[in-house]
């Protein structure tokens, strides 16, 4: 009876302690990808002290305030810490959405209170997953044999589907997409395996943005074939381009063409603050 008490005694102690110390991830912000086409978020935080001896920072997200899931995470030394003063996570390309190791039904992440709106990875739920799907570009992976052999006749606005059972994928994978809004939370986790408070929810929204400009051109004249030769640096994104454009004018009507494209930046610039 003895050993039981002493050790009831350490269990609430150690709860203080978590209690009178959470490690909160600070100074989380969310920003969109600049010159892409709408398809990345940015997540921007401050690394906790090294003494904190964090080993990860789990990212989540979702599309209300009310459910995130887990999307990832960033692994730490806890010996080393973190070099710098912030830390940046990339919501960008197809990420897993479900897999065959996806858990059946939705589970609160560990150490989150009843209330708590943190889950763990999305279920192979199709009352979860299904509405879901209308807010994120996705890629599904399956085998050739159940698309042949396993879909079934699904009929919808007058348009004929191949249906299959959430189970059926290998794998579903999501994007963001552009104009759609995303919520976003980070948890520490320290060595102890203690997954801490989640950061205040933040949200962003992915935009159609005009490509960058095209930087360092260079003409070069080839004497021997007597024709102008244009070299430039490629954009860091480049999915979204379908031309390049050159222009030759005078030097008298270089100020009216920069004004007019100063309009153009201005005018896409507006755009995307009221789409």
């Amino acid at each position: 009876m003895r050993k039981l008490i002493i050790l009831a005694l350490l269990i609430s102690f150690n709860f203080v302690i978590w209690a009178d110390n959470p490690l909160v991830v600070e100074n989380l912000k969310v920003y969109d990808v600049e010159y892409d086409d709408g398809s990345g978020l940015l997540l921007k935080w401050k690394p906790l002290p090294k003494n904190s001896r964090i080993i990860e920072y789990r990212v989540y997200r979702g599309v209300s305030k009310d459910s995130l899931f887990y999307l990832g995470k960033i692994d730490v030394d806890p010996t080393v810490g973190v070099v710098g003063n912030e830390m940046q996570f990339f919501d960008k390309d197809f990420r897993p959405f479900i897999d065959i190791e996806s858990p059946g039904h939705v589970k609160k992440e560990k150490g989150q209170l009843k209330d708590s709106p943190i889950y763990r990875a999305l279920p192979r739920d199709v009352n979860i997953i299904g509405p879901l799907l209308t807010k994120f570009s996705t890629l599904a992976v399956i085998n050739k044999n159940d698309y042949y052999y396993r879909t079934k006749l699904v009929k919808q606005d007058k348009q004929i589907f191949a249906g299959l059972k959430p189970e059926a994928f290998e794998g579903i994978y999501a994007n963001v997409l552009p104009g759609e809004k995303y919520y976003y939370t980070v948890i520490a986790v320290d060595e102890k395996r203690t997954y801490h408070p989640y950061a205040p929810i933040v949200s962003g929204v992915a935009y159609d943005n005009p490509p960058a400009k095209v930087s360092d051109l260079f003409v070069k004249l080839i004497t021997d074939k007597n024709y102008l030769q244009y070299e430039f640096e490629m954009p860091l994104f480049v999915d979204d381009i379908a031309s390049f454009d050159l222009y030759m004018l005078p030097k008298s009507q270089l100020a009216q063409f920069e004004q007019y494209q100063k309009y153009q930046q201005q005018y896409e610039a507006y755009q995307i603050r009221n789409t």
